[in-house]
């Protein structure tokens, strides 16, 4: 699986996960920076509104994993820092000490395995969303699938009849390779589109 992971902390991808990616399309833009350099970019590129704490702290993250590397200082002794390691579009989800966070991989895993699977009961998606390392529970995958059920990702398959047949579920909306997050607040935000999918807003609104 790559390094560069994408962001209900649902463990839910989350508004601080998308705050992430607006920071790594920054780095990615102007390639060498200062942390103050970098918070004007964003400021005026991004309309998250993220605060200057985060971009330092995932700035500091991001060196101590390798991504960028200092390469000199600025005014007032600010440390000037250079991409050196792009691995594409997708943040980097990392800890504070720079090793890699795998909360949110159990995500991507249910997403890219629903997407290949296309058809597929719970058991099927947990054995095949547990992989690289990554453990992804019977619970996790059931609140995930129902979640998406109810935003119309997905649609719960006719039985057949037999009494010991389980569950299907069927993708009907696939939107792209970034797992839909399901926030706290009860929204579901498809980062593919850009858009809350669920619940609609009306048409007044």
């Amino acid at each position: 699986m790559s390094n560069c992971l994408d962001g209900k902390n649902l463990a839910h991808p989350d508004y601080h996960n998308l705050g992430y990616e607006a920071i790594w399309k920054s780095v990615r833009a102007v390639k060498r920076f200062t942390n103050n350099s970098l918070i004007i970019h964003i400021g005026k590129t991004s309309t998250w509104g993220i605060n200057d704490w985060t971009v330092k702290a995932y700035v500091r993250a991001l060196h101590k994993a390798g991504f960028i590397k200092i390469t000199g200082e600025g005014k007032h002794r600010a440390n000037i820092y250079e991409l050196v390691k792009d691995c594409g579009a997708e943040a980097p989800r990392l800890r504070k000490d720079g090793t890699r966070a795998t909360a949110g991989t159990k995500y991507e895993n249910l997403w890219r395995s629903m997407r290949m699977l296309k058809t597929f009961d719970i058991l099927e998606l947990v054995l095949t969303a547990s992989a690289n390392g990554v453990t992804v529970s019977e619970l996790t995958a059931k609140d995930y699938v129902k979640d998406l059920r109810t935003a119309g990702y997905i649609k719960t398959l006719p039985k057949s009849g037999q009494t010991s047949e389980r569950i299907k579920y069927r993708l009907v909306k696939n939107t792209g390779p970034k797992p839909p997050a399901v926030r706290k607040v009860n929204q579901v935000y498809d980062r593919n589109l850009k858009e809350i999918v669920w619940p609609k807003k009306e048409p007044n609104e």
